[in-house]
């Protein structure tokens, strides 16, 4: 009862972050035109609505839209729990259009019995998140501008003075507009810890997406706002310099109006002509020179080549770019400020934890093995972990850390962490030196002392284990290193497995009969070290479930013949251990174990044990809002001709306010947590792992492995074809996918192929090699 409330809570706060999402998205399309909006919220909302804007002014409109992301984010910061999100919340969906699904099948009766066996899946896999972004996005928008532009001749009648020249501007003007609109959620799949995206379930390495499009489809519109604007300089001015450039008089900070000789008259209309119109083109011209250089290391090519310059550029020009557009226009704050403050409640806490962090002296690395050349150099660093955050890995697999070494670089990098299953001490991370980052990070932890290390995370992709529950058959295919969010995964799906058959755990739809791992790799000790140490203890335990388990390993090296590790009775310890190097130097390595975010949701099991936090992002969320309320009054009553100040001033304070609620957070949790109850274990933990990985290696070495478990060595690379035959025949399969593109879009491409012919339905879940 305790677990399917709290499964309850979950499913709340995911549908409220829903409709909080469509509430927006309508509000976006439609504010234009109130009479199109006025049947949804009624004539009472309707009025409401309208007292709030003619009493407020654009104030109004930034309560309207930041309450709908302030309520879903402070009601998930309190009712988030780590119980999981329900993978039943889509089931009757499902089960409707699956009915109404046509399948084009042929005379077979097997193929025709599979495909009304199956259903949709809706509701799993990764969704589309281009299609999503375009959904919350580029729809808004577009539906916006155009009703906008419809309303072109009400504004600038044809046949009124100066018509031409209004309405070319008014066209560059809703261009800008448009562009400032479609940031409005750019700014919420980066935030660190976003509670948003752990109320819908979905990854932020996923969910990444969102902010590319948002930021490629605003960046082009801000881009022909301006071209517009300098086109309409040389064309309706006499001047460029007098269209741009403010007189010495507007330079000042009181009312320019009074006694200045610069202006003809204290009229209101000449104060925004002479002053107001130039600072727009003035401040204008610098949020396009900040943009340009974005978008250009924003392009895919670059990133991959330059990460390091494109993540500097990014921050700064892309901070540079926001503060600009906010200074330009102060009327596009009504759209990114509640963005903008979900984004800074809960990043600059974070932020301030990594820095206390580095002043304790980073997390404790405990240990670190080289793989050596046969491992193609590859290193597994081991950090000490507290009980806390071994719970929670525990709980979900495949999750990520972003790592910082300040001595190398203070950008941060994300790594896949896994754990292994009989030691509750580390949290561990491969990587494969290939960049300028990972090779000075394997030259300096070979030194002593080690470099100051700090880890943020961890970062949820989601239930990976629960979601291939609800497959019949898992394949599983994995490239290099990439197989490290498999380790995870794995053991975390037998162990649920354990306990809904051993231990008779109502864990709901549990549909999982066989997982084959396929895992393409070209370097021996690599394999060698990885099946030592995990894969062989999760064959032992797949054969202690009756489970169908084959692992299929593909070497790739044209230099390896003959056995890697079949027969695997045959195999002695000191082979698999070869090609190790074990570094340890744990008596000279400073630092404390690795904890959990501060801002992290789903810690905890308990609603209670979510206050700290709860009134932490309730009380920045207020501030913030309070923040652009206060500004925005100030800039009405002192500072009207020069309205962009006071958005600017807004903007400063909360930046800086932002990281002092973080010192405030951090000090509070070092001073007092030893006086707040220590969280237990509970009743959303997976049965713990030295339960069911037992070490069974070596009796699997003396007695075999039976016919349902089965190990079996490649040699070459696979066709993507073949890859997939054992799951043809599954009523509801799925791939899991992470590795080089040639080969994830191999696989990928072949599953969409099939899913076409109607027959059957692959669901496909992907985890990105390359962010």
């Amino acid at each position: 009862m305790f677990f399917r409330f709290h499964e309850g809570l979950r499913l709340f706060v995911y549908w409220l972050t829903v409709a909080a999402f469509l509430l927006a998205c309508m509000w976006y399309s439609l504010q234009a035109t109130p009479n199109l909006w006025e049947p949804f919220v009624g004539a009472t909302g309707r009025a409401f609505i309208g007292s709030l804007e003619v009493e407020y002014g654009r104030v109004g409109r930034v309560v309207l839209l930041g309450s709908m992301v302030s309520v879903a984010t402070v009601a998930g910061a309190l009712l988030i729990t780590s119980a999981p999100l329900p993978t039943w919340r889509t089931v009757w969906v499902n089960k409707i259009i699956s009915y109404v699904r046509g399948y084009r099948v042929t005379a077979a009766e097997d193929g025709k019995s599979i495909a009304m066996k199956n259903q949709f899946m809706l509701g799993t896999a990764e969704l589309n998140f281009n299609y999503v972004a375009i959904l919350v996005v580029v729809i808004p928008t577009t539906i916006n501008y155009i009703i906008y532009m419809a309303q072109t001749d009400a504004y600038y009648p044809k046949d009124a003075e100066d018509s031409m020249k209004d309405r070319f501007e008014w066209t560059g003007v809703m261009f800008g507009w448009a562009g400032i609109l479609a940031l409005a959620f750019f700014l919420i799949p980066v935030t660190r810890h976003s509670i948003l995206l752990v109320a819908m379930g979905w990854s932020p390495v996923h969910a990444l997406r969102i902010h590319i499009v948002a930021g490629w489809f605003a960046f082009w519109l801000i881009i022909l706002h301006s071209l517009v604007f300098v086109i309409d300089w040389f064309v309706f001015y006499d001047s460029v310099v007098e269209a741009i450039w403010p007189p010495p008089g507007c330079w000042k900070w009181s009312n320019p109006t009074v006694d200045n000789p610069y202006l003809p008259t204290d009229d209101a209309n000449a104060l925004y002509f002479h002053c107001g119109f130039q600072f727009f083109n003035f401040t204008g011209i610098f949020a396009t020179l900040f943009i340009l250089p974005l978008g250009f290391a924003s392009m895919g090519w670059f990133r991959r080549k330059n990460y390091r310059l494109f993540y500097l550029i990014h921050v700064i020009f892309g901070t540079a770019t926001l503060i600009a557009i906010i200074i330009h226009w102060p009327g596009g704050t009504t759209i990114l400020w509640p963005s903008f403050v979900y984004y800074l409640a809960s990043t600059s806490p974070t932020l301030i934890q990594a820095l206390a962090s580095r002043f304790r002296g980073g997390h404790k690395i405990v240990r670190v093995i080289s793989l050596g050349k046969e491992g193609g150099d590859c290193m597994e660093v081991h950090v000490a972990s507290d009980p806390v955050a071994d719970s929670v890995l525990n709980k979900e697999a495949s999750m990520f850390v972003k790592l910082c070494v300040p001595s190398i670089s203070v950008i941060w990098h994300p790594f896949t962490v896994f754990k292994h299953p009989r030691d509750p001490s580390t949290v561990r991370f491969l990587f494969r030196p290939i960049g300028r980052f990972t090779n000075q990070l394997a030259t300096e932890l070979l030194k002593s002392p080690r470099p100051t290390t700090v880890l943020d995370g961890y970062y949820s992709v989601g239930d990976r284990a629960r979601d291939a529950l609800q497959h019949d058959h898992v394949t599983i295919v994995a490239g290099g290193v990439a197989i490290t969010p498999f380790l995870s995964l794995i053991q975390n799906l037998l162990r649920l497995l354990h306990m809904s058959r051993v231990d008779m755990v109502d864990l709901g739809l549990v549909n999982t009969q066989k997982i084959i791992l396929h895992w393409v790799c070209r370097e021996k000790g690599l394999i060698l070290y990885l099946f030592q140490n995990y894969l062989s203890s999760s064959m032992a335990v797949a054969e202690k479930l009756g489970l169908m388990f084959e692992i299929h390993i593909h070497c790739t090296d044209p230099k390896v013949e003959g056995p890697l590790v079949v027969p695997i009775q045959l195999l002695p310890e000191e082979a698999l251990c070869a090609a190790v190097e074990d570094l340890e130097k744990e008596s000279e390595q400073q630092g404390f174990a690795f904890e959990l975010a501060r801002m992290m949701p789903g810690r905890y099991c308990a609603v209670w044990q979510n206050l700290p936090l709860f009134f932490a992002i309730l009380a920045m969320v207020w501030f913030g809002m309070w923040d652009f309320f206060h500004f925005d009054v100030i800039q009405e009553e002192a500072m009207n001709y020069n309205p962009y100040l006071g958005s600017w001033i807004g903007t400063v304070t909360w930046i800086f306010v932002s990281f002092v609620f973080g010192i405030i957070i951090e000090g509070s949790v070092l001073a007092f947590r030893s006086y707040w109850p220590a969280p237990q274990p509970n009743d959303f933990e997976v049965i713990p792992p030295h339960k069911v990985f037992t070490n069974d290696f070596e009796a699997i070495k003396a007695e075999g492995l039976n016919e349902d478990v089965r190990l079996v060595e490649h040699f070459g690379r696979p066709d993507p074809l073949t890859l997939l035959d054992d799951a043809r025949n599954a009523e509801a399969p799925c791939v899991f996918l992470c590795g080089p593109a040639p080969l994830v879009d191999g696989v990928a491409d072949e599953a969409k192929k099939e899913n076409k012919l109607g027959w059957r339905r692959f669901v496909v879940y992907e985890e990105p090699f390359d962010m």
